[in-house]
């Protein structure tokens, strides 16, 4: 269950407390849409900086990229020098960079994944917060 689906039964059952209780229904119905409003901002704040967390998994995983082509250019001129002995140290680094890029790119996709999820959460609780303001 998304953020926001438990953020919104929350609310509904919320309103429907203050409803039942309060002598002013417009005051607390006004409340509880400014109470929304701010838990909408708070999530876009939530997703700019998911989308920014998987932006910089983007660029660790490209530099990872750049570091391993390097050390295969390492390892072949290695060989072309008949250091046997400096190609295989060059392709043991790059071997371990290729399993951080792995976990880099895990997180990464991680990351995008739980990023979508919350703007989707986030487009609903808005939906919701316009249907409220219509009614």
């Amino acid at each position: 269950m998304g953020l926001f689906d438990r953020f919104s039964k929350v609310i509904s059952s919320n309103m429907n407390a203050l409803l039942d209780k309060a002598e002013d229904p417009q005051k607390s119905v006004d409340y509880l849409i400014e109470e929304m409003r701010e838990q909408i901002r708070k999530g876009r704040q939530e997703v700019v900086q998911a989308v920014a967390a998987e932006k910089r998994l983007r660029a660790k995983v490209d530099e990872i990229d750049e570091q391993t082509d390097k050390w295969q250019r390492r390892a072949e001129l290695a060989v072309q020098a008949g250091d046997e002995n400096l190609a295989k140290e060059a392709l043991l680094f790059k071997k371990k960079l290729v399993g951080e890029r792995d976990r880099a790119e895990a997180l990464r996709a991680e990351q995008r994944s739980q990023a979508l999820q919350l703007k989707d959460d986030l487009e609903r609780a808005d939906a919701k917060l316009k249907e409220l303001d219509a009614k």
